[in-house]
């Protein structure tokens, strides 16, 4: 859109406001840079409460006020009252508009993310029409949503109906007023209009309008000074930069990611189980012909910190000469202290852990129901979990991409997932940029490096973490080679075991080293650590000769086809999920089931134990197996293993 139509559209918006008054967005040249395909609803307390529906378009946002707000109910029908276009930059816009101004009173992001058209190819001549259908892409709200115009009131302004249309986003009640915290700050209107100071400050030259911001000065908190944080990148190769970094990410993380990228060591008491079998894959005892045995290397640990210093809070000689800008290490567990103000907190409210502030919210809802007559796990209990987890967790999550698994409604409703980072991520969040990615896929990773990280992904309703199998630093090597024995409808937990047998037999002739862990759900996953200089598909192809040799012994357990509805209700064994950006749950991750099981690795001994289950532990009891075994997968953490070929 040319600077003289923008202008003309803006015109009325421009009209009706003093911005030496208002901390809203003038719509002056060198804003927010136009041509994506945003929207951004706002929850608006002026004169009379409403929700603000606004839709980026030809360099402006079409902006609808809706009393109701939008829903997700479809059979629902709000009315939307059209309004003046607003600028682009005021997709952002979060803060308190002044007394006796247009619009006067506070505003919150409410809901923010992207939308395209559906059934036409020009939606400017869909809403000239007045009916425009559109998919909203949001944290909130999601599916496929209608506008119809009906008609003008006696102002003159067009009358039209928001609602829903019955897709697998539907849901019959969904009110927007359940939902009332800020996207961007996690904040409410009140707690906006409470301290609107550090939320805006208008686009007007400082003598003009200037509005106090509390807190680090621009340039010292992360973000650039336009607002964006800072990320590295990966160029299609898969090397990532950040200044002269190479394979860095963005943000703050432990000085072990700083210098080197990678983490290793292990969690909780950091002990094996004690059996050999732990860190060895199997016990048979013929080697096959055709085959040699692998060859391993440990990774040097100079650049890392050890498991014991993670959990001591002793520090490395490198930070001890200033190579960690902070003083406290954030890989530690929180303290009693900060686990208490947790507990003291409302259901919302500031909360302090490893030296960051958080913004949680909805600390009382339930995101797991109970099971064997244990209480249900709310949103407190699972931050305190993902808090308490981390110094385990870390080094299977630190320098890598991660996959999101949410359930912002609770594990017993839909949930989807969630890869891009939101704007509304705190600053401090580690990010990482993967410019191989096509213009429709994912562009900015969370990379999970800190307990404070897990702590917002807790808040964030991210039950589930999938991390990459290679470093950002590398996204084309993976470190891990992956077995996922997927049960079918007819396969018994017996059979998967059974299965995971022949892996630990199977493995143990090739001379590799090897880890199980159970699921959380039904299956056994088997992990295996390689040196990080084969690709994918040499990977994928090993792990599928392996997969194939195993499932030919047993072909009355295993099926090969790929839709699960021609599997005669057999298990699977998986060798395709050894692709880039494809995933299996972390080690530790909770599972969306209730009761909140973990998926927990084991040593090859325990797949003989009778009590054995793929969700036996919580997160409410794998402290006490971590207590009483420490972590059996964690003496492979960093392992570089050669992968023996197979003839």
């Amino acid at each position: 859109m040319s600077s003289a139509k923008k202008s003309e559209r803006l015109a009325e918006y421009q009209r009706k406001r003093d911005f030496s008054r208002t901390s809203e967005p003038s719509g002056r040249e060198g804003g927010a840079r136009a041509g994506g395909n945003r929207f951004v609803v706002q929850r608006h307390r002026a004169r009379r409460r409403h929700y603000d529906l606004r839709l980026e378009l030809d360099g402006v946002l079409l902006s609808w006020a809706v009393p109701k707000g939008p829903t997700l109910d479809p059979k629902a029908r709000h009315l939307a009252v059209r309004v003046e276009d607003h600028p682009i930059e005021y997709t952002d816009f979060e803060g308190v508009i002044p007394e006796g101004e247009y619009g006067g009173g506070d505003v919150i992001v409410w809901d923010r993310g992207t939308w395209e058209p559906a059934e036409t190819d020009d939606p400017a001549e869909a809403i000239e029409a007045g009916n425009l259908h559109f998919d909203l892409h949001g944290e909130k709200l999601g599916g496929r949503f209608v506008l119809v115009r009906r008609g003008d009131d006696d102002s003159g302004k067009e009358q039209w109906l928001l609602l829903h249309k019955k897709d697998e986003h539907a849901e019959a009640g969904w009110t927007a007023e359940d939902h009332l915290e800020s996207v961007k700050s996690g904040r409410t209107n009140e707690e906006v209009a409470a301290a609107p100071e550090a939320m805006w400050r208008s686009d007007l030259p400082a003598s003009e309008a200037e509005v106090p911001v509390d807190g680090a000065p621009a340039g010292k908190s992360g973000r650039s000074r336009s607002g964006e944080r800072k990320t590295a990148r990966s160029s299609g190769a898969g090397s990532a930069s950040s200044d002269k970094a190479s394979g860095k990410a963005s943000g703050t993380g432990s000085s072990s990611t700083r210098s080197s990228g990678k983490a290793s060591g292990t969690g909780s008491s950091g002990r094996a189980s004690g059996s050999s079998s732990s860190s060895k894959a199997g016990s048979g005892t013929s080697k096959k012909a055709g085959t040699k045995p692998a060859k391993t290397r440990e990774k040097s640990g100079a650049k890392q910190r050890s498991a014991s210093a993670r959990r001591s809070g002793r520090k490395t000689d490198e930070e001890k000469s200033g190579g960690g800008r902070d003083e406290r290490p954030r890989w530690d567990p929180p303290s009693e202290e900060e686990l208490a103000a947790l507990d003291e907190l409302g259901a919302k409210g500031p909360w302090e852990v490893g030296g960051r502030r958080l913004a949680l919210t909805n600390l009382d809802k339930v995101l797991f129901p109970g099971r064997d007559d244990e209480p249900p796990v709310t949103k407190r209990d699972f931050v305190r979990y993902h808090a308490r987890i981390g110094p385990v967790i870390l080094p299977y999550l630190v320098g890598r991409p991660l996959n999101t698994h949410r359930y912002p409604d609770g594990a017993d409703k839909p949930g989807f997932w969630h890869k891009e980072v939101p704007s509304h991520a705190p600053y401090w969040l580690t990010s990482w940029r993967y410019e191989a990615a096509d213009p429709d896929e994912t562009q900015n990773y969370v990379i999970a490096d800190s307990v404070p990280a897990l702590a917002w992904l807790a808040n964030y309703a991210a039950l589930e973490l999938h991390p990459w199998t290679s470093w950002a630093s590398d996204v084309e090597h993976p470190t891990w080679a992956l077995f996922d024995i997927d049960p079918g409808s007819k396969t018994s937990f017996e059979d998967v075991l059974a299965l995971a047998r022949l892996h630990r037999t199977a493995l143990e002739h090739l001379g590799v080293r090897a880890g199980p862990k159970v699921t959380g759900q039904r299956g056994v996953q088997i992990w295996v650590p390689i040196a990080p200089h084969y690709t994918y598909e040499e990977t994928r192809r090993w792990v599928e000769k392996v997969s194939k040799a195993i499932g030919a012994t047993v072909p009355d357990l295993v099926s090969w086809a790929w839709q699960k509805n021609e599997r005669r209700g057999l298990a699977r064994l998986d060798y395709t999920q050894n692709v880039v950006n494809k995933t299996l749950v972390a080690p530790y991750s909770a599972r969306p089931r209730p009761g909140a099981p973990v998926s927990v690795p084991i040593s090859w001994d325990e797949l003989d134990d009778p009590d054995l289950t793929p969700d036996r532990w919580t997160v409410r009891t794998v402290f006490d197996r971590l207590d009483e075994v420490g972590d059996p997968l964690a003496p492979l953490v960093g392992l570089e293993q050669e992968l023996p070929p197979i003839q």
